[in-house]
């Protein structure tokens, strides 16, 4: 994951982002999130785009715009708006290599 924080470039190893910035954060303020919470214990359980999508629903706010699961590996890309599950848009990004 990518940030930039008061105009420097922050790299960080993390799988979970929720609304607020990770570089400044510590893992036990992570933890009290209860957004992150969820989306980080129940990434060991998405097996599939459904089932990540099945989480990102359990996280968003009512005011959530889209939720969106990438296949790192694959280029595949699975969106849904405005919390409509039932429609989900997929598209295929080129993968280089």
């Amino acid at each position: 994951m990518i940030e930039f924080v008061d105009g420097d470039l922050s790299v960080l190893p993390v799988r979970t982002a929720v609304n607020f910035t990770m570089a400044d954060s510590t893992e036990q303020s992570r933890r009290s999130d209860r957004r992150y919470r969820t989306a980080a214990a129940g990434l060991s359980t998405a097996t599939d785009w459904r089932s990540a999508m099945d989480l990102l629903d359990r996280v968003r706010q009512n005011h959530t715009q889209w939720s969106v699961v990438y296949g790192l590996h694959t280029g595949e890309i699975h969106l849904s708006t405005a919390g409509d599950l039932d429609r989900v848009h997929e598209f295929d990004l080129a993968m280089a290599g």
